[in-house]
């Protein structure tokens, strides 16, 4: 069995009433015409940012660690029923609150999650080349060995403008 897919409309259907995917397909306009598949790329792509710091991701754009699919289905839920001006219960309010928490602490523990069937090999986040150093500016005497041809120097003045 493969450790990490996609969140399908299937997903969604079996996690609520399938009236809500219905609803929001059926809300479809010329400017938006698929809000189900908007919401599931907008949900994926927010889990992975959230977890490529501690983990590898995989090589397709479109799949999460099956783990977390069932808080992809409900972000997704209740994302479309936004969409559709459908009040959430209490219960889904509550769950909002909980699932935006998890989010914050996965970003800051870097949690890690199941190898993916098809790595990547390497982040999906650019890389600059570049280094920043931050310095109150006492330890800029040129007589100091250089910090590399790539590294930058933040001060209060080089920062005044920011």
């Amino acid at each position: 069995m493969a450790n990490w897919s996609a969140i399908t409309i299937d997903d969604l259907k079996a996690s609520v009433h399938g009236s809500v995917i219905d609803a929001a397909q059926s809300a479809a306009t010329g400017a938006n015409p698929d809000p189900v598949a908007r919401a599931l790329s907008e949900v994926t792509s927010r889990i992975r940012s959230v977890i490529s710091a501690g983990n590898v991701l995989d090589v397709d754009p479109t799949k999460i660690p099956n783990s977390l699919k069932d808080l992809a289905s409900r972000m997704c839920v209740r994302l479309l029923k936004q969409r559709i001006q459908m009040d959430m219960t209490a219960d889904e309010r509550d769950q909002r609150k909980e699932d935006n928490a998890y989010l914050v602490v996965l970003g800051k523990e870097h949690t890690a999650f199941e190898t993916p069937d098809n790595p990547s090999g390497t982040a999906e986040m650019q890389q600059t080349g570049q280094l920043l150093e931050q310095t109150t500016g006492g330890n800029l005497d040129p007589t100091l060995p250089q910090r590399g041809p790539q590294s930058l120097v933040a001060t209060r003045k080089t920062l005044d403008a920011l």
